[in-house]
């Protein structure tokens, strides 16, 4: 350590190891270096000023009218993005009306019943830490200072009580600011880089009292949920922060939650309209036909969608700790609910009656406008082949939209669940969950248990129908390869070859006559037949065409690979390996061989969407087999 306040004795332990560790005894800067990079990093430790400033007044009630912060500083919009240097925001009027604010006043009072003990006012309360060796000027030291003891049994007046006789104890309960925030006494409070330092939307902020083990689970749970993939989050939220990152990010949901909320019917994802980010967290907003908030690497960054910021889909991505929602008061603090005004980026419109599984449907949908038969012809060979493969098209399968060779709307029996998405995935527990006693599903990984808790001892088989499906989706995909492996021979036949990439899955080279450009291209003169089309693994997540297909071409064996810069890898196929082709780049005398609104390519549209759903019928069972059944029928006919 090269720095530490006056008086502090505090020294590094386990210096050599990978997570040295201190504990600050004094109020002040603590500047910690790292030898072998020379990077340092400040730790700022302060005391807790709890609900304080502006005159607390004994028996008042809670008495968070008095906050000092929300009378001097914060007295801004509390709209999302927060620009450094602008007035902060006001999150005390929203927070108040939450579950937050009371988390010590109404246990106490035992509202909630006699469950509620000494050993949980670590969490209900600010500052306190049994295993803490300073003091903090937290609740648990004011209380020994104060001799107050925990009541039994809770009746209702103990909080009224509390505050008239022990205000300045009163006013460190309940979940406040500082609750999450840290201490306000510090120097990382009022400078533009201590306010993004005091600003996170890591899971840990809320699992450290939402993940104790034992009582409170949905922390754990979370962590086994897809929502936990800090790889995504980086890989593709970061790739292109204003699409992508809507979705694969914490910082871009805060914020597209935001812009889904206040849209106008018909106008967020009309023609010429796009959802991505903006900005400046308004829904877009155009002048003479150009979007004047179109998102910048400025705006972007300022809302944390850096490499080093960036979170997954965490606790604060869907829940807003402040129940900042507009003044709707959603359940749960959740950001939307029950309605999206202006629809979805998958072409749907005004979506109502939805319940909590608004904040699902929000990213779990194909995302790229209306695909069905009336819009086939308006898509361009390479755009839309491929639109109903993007992961998560689970509420266009709940709502039976986006598919060809169907009428436009097909809903779903389960749409009458209450919560819809929400009320079979986070709801009720699954077995293994139900098993330890836990009562809701955080990782939202839903099984066939839960069935019963509807359709109870009816007879339903929920493991005979998926298997049904899987079935009838195999013996699709196996037409849909025989009929590629066709078209492909149709084009030798007609022009002499077909051109395209063509990449080894092992080698990730590509095939290659000779050392030449960026992205070598291989000519084919002869067709793969339909037996040697080759899902790749894990099979649900075949994509349809424009992203992927294999196939395997034993007569190639000893072909040259080049590398992507077009390079001799020095290297050759062995032709044994699966090669990966974009059917929607697939040419034959320059024209694409499968055209978007081709048969063939609505086929695999459709397949690609009952695939990546991975319900395997339990969404929509009426919508998917309809779909396999019109589907096999077309492809049938070609």
């Amino acid at each position: 350590m090269t720095s530490v306040p006056t008086g502090s004795t505090a020294t590094l332990a386990n210096v050599t190891s990978q997570f040295p560790s201190f504990t600050p005894d004094k109020p002040g800067n603590y500047v910690v270096a790292e030898s072998v990079a020379g990077k340092t990093m400040t730790v700022y430790a302060g005391l807790y000023d709890g609900v304080s400033g502006g005159g607390l007044t004994a028996g008042s009630g809670h008495d968070y009218q008095y906050q000092g912060c929300n009378l001097s500083c914060h007295t801004g919009p509390t709209n999302v993005p927060y620009v450094l240097g602008s007035t902060p925001p006001n999150m005390f009027a929203p927070w108040s009306t939450t579950a937050h604010s009371v988390a010590f006043a109404s246990y106490i009072d035992g509202q909630i019943g006699q469950d509620f003990g000494a050993g949980c006012i670590q969490c209900h309360t600010l500052g306190s830490n049994a295993a803490k060796t300073v003091s903090t000027y937290g609740f648990d030291d004011v209380a020994k200072s104060d001799n107050w003891s925990f009541p039994s049994p809770l009746v209702p007046g103990d909080n009224v009580s509390l505050v008239t006789n022990l205000p300045d104890l009163a006013k460190l309960s309940n979940v406040q600011c500082e609750s999450c925030h840290g201490p306000n006494s510090t120097g990382a409070h009022e400078t533009p880089a201590g306010a993004v330092a005091r600003i996170s939307v890591s899971n840990e902020v809320c699992a450290s009292c939402h993940g104790d083990e034992g009582f409170h689970t949905k922390g754990t749970q979370w962590k086994d949920s897809p929502h936990a993939n800090s790889s995504l989050a980086i890989g593709e939220g970061l790739a292109s922060p204003a699409h992508c990152g809507r979705c694969h990010t914490a910082q871009g949901m805060v914020q597209y939650s935001q812009q889904l909320r206040n849209s106008a019917p018909g106008t967020q994802y009309s023609s010429g309209t796009p959802g991505y980010l903006t900005s400046d967290g308004n829904p877009a907003t155009f002048d003479a036909g150009v979007q004047t908030n179109v998102a910048t690497p400025a705006s972007l960054a300022n809302l944390g969608l850096t490499a080093s910021l960036v979170e997954p889909q965490t606790c604060e991505a869907c829940h807003d700790p402040h129940g900042v929602t507009n003044g709707q008061g959603y359940p749960s603090q959740l950001r939307l609910y029950d309605t999206l005004p202006a629809g979805l980026p998958n072409g749907q419109g005004e979506i109502t009656g939805v319940g909590s599984g608004a904040i699902c449907m929000s990213c779990h949908n194909t995302r790229n406008g209306e695909t069905d038969d009336t819009t086939a012809g308006t898509l361009s060979s390479t755009a839309g082949v491929g639109r109903a493969g993007h992961d998560g098209p689970q509420t266009d399968v709940l709502f039976g939209v986006n598919a060809y060779f169907v009428p436009v709307s097909n809903p779903s029996p389960h749409l009458a669940v209450q919560d819809t998405c929400a009320g079979c995935h986070e709801n009720i527990p699954n077995a293994s969950q139900a098993a330890l006693g836990q009562t809701s599903n955080h990782s939202f990984l839903a099984d066939l248990s839960i069935c019963s808790s509807c359709h109870g001892s009816s007879g339903v088989d929920g493991a005979a129908l998926q298997a049904d499906v899987k079935s009838q989706l195999m013996t699709l995909d196996n037409l849909i390869f025989t009929k590629m492996a066709k078209a492909m021979n149709a084009a030798i036949t007609a022009n002499g070859n077909f051109v395209v990439a063509a990449q080894d899955t092992v080698t990730g080279n590509y095939l290659c006559a000779a050392a030449g450009g960026a992205n070598p291209t291989f000519a084919f003169t002869t067709a793969p037949a339909g037996s040697a089309f080759t899902e790749p693994q894990p099979v649900q997540k075949w994509r349809s065409l424009g992203t992927g297909v294999w196939f395997v071409v034993p007569t190639l064996n000893g072909t040259t690979e080049c590398t992507s810069a077009g390079a001799l890898s020095g290297g050759t196929y062995n032709g044994v390996a699966p090669l990966s082709v974009s059917p929607g780049s697939i040419k034959s005398a320059g024209a694409v061989v499968f055209a978007a609104n081709s048969v063939l390519a609505r086929a695999m549209s459709n397949e690609s969407m009952l695939h990546n759903d991975e319900s395997w019928g339990i969404h929509n069972l009426p919508f998917t087999q309809t779909v396999i059944a019109n589907t096999t029928t077309q492809v049938n006919a070609l």
